[in-house]
């Protein structure tokens, strides 16, 4: 059965849209999956660092909400950065720290959205969350676990 020629005409016409929006990076999501998060804790002192974020499709991590809590009552400020590994060149890597200054309040957090790190050439892999106490000496950090991207 042939098609009317007004629908023949608004297909080609949507695909010729399509095909615009795609030339230019709009008809697709970066995104290559539903949100992550990841989170990183410390008890002594008593720290927290949260993000929940999206692979990209070329590499990178975007769509990054990020907060730092800091509930100790110490006068030394919480900050958290993100480590990074790279499968290409086999190299970690790590991200601005990012501080919260509150101190003593647990309904308190400093926080960031729409954050990204680039894919810089090479396929970001894995991602795990710091979060550090800026005390006296060497810095008391813990480790969160890290998410791996999942295989396409």
């Amino acid at each position: 059965m042939k098609m009317p020629p007004i629908l023949t005409r608004g297909r080609r016409g949507a695909a010729v849209v399509m095909a615009a929006l795609a030339t230019i990076g709009l008809a697709s999501t970066p995104a290559s999956g539903a949100p992550v998060s990841i989170y990183a804790r410390s008890t002594t002192p008593d720290s927290y660092a949260y993000a929940s974020f999206q692979w990209s499709d070329n590499g990178g991590v975007y769509n990054i909400d990020m907060s730092v809590h800091d509930w100790e009552c110490d006068g030394h400020p919480t900050y958290a950065y993100f480590q990074t590994y790279r499968a290409g060149s086999q190299t970690y890597g790590t991200t601005v720290r990012r501080y919260d200054h509150s101190g003593c309040d647990t309904s308190d957090s400093t926080s960031w959205s729409n954050l990204y790190i680039p894919d810089s050439g090479d396929k970001i892999t894995s991602l795990r969350l710091r979060v550090c106490v800026d005390d006296a000496g060497s810095d008391t950090c813990k480790w969160g676990n890290p998410r791996q991207r999942p295989r396409a």
